[in-house]
């Protein structure tokens, strides 16, 4: 049987219905947030509310496209996922240098 992998388990691969495939749903405080200020979003309350926005659209499923290290935040992920009714894919994965320290890769 097919499946996707999500933050609360596994989904048969015919229940992912409508998926937005690259989102930032939260990005905690960290070096990306502290290089570009405008990319912080800690709320899951915020995020709640275009979540809902979707699944009401009929969306079903989001891949949160934030990597290692750059701010990603798994346990509110998860809560998202309970609260909002959607699956949510968190791929693993890097991103561009510059969403790092310098130093980071050394």
């Amino acid at each position: 049987m097919s499946f996707l992998r999500t933050v609360l388990g596994d989904v048969r691969a015919v229940d992912v219905g409508i998926c937005y495939a690259h989102e930032h749903l939260i990005i905690d405080r960290s070096f990306t947030t502290f290089a570009y200020p405008e990319f912080l979003l800690d709320s899951v309350d915020a995020a709640c509310v275009d979540i809902a926005e979707f699944r009401d659209a009929g969306g079903r499923t989001l891949v949160d496209s934030m990597p290692c290290g750059g701010g990603r935040n798994v346990r509110k992920l998860a809560e998202l996922s309970q609260r909002g009714g959607v699956n949510i894919v968190c791929p693993t994965g890097v991103h561009l240098a510059l969403y790092y320290a310098p130093g980071h890769w050394s």
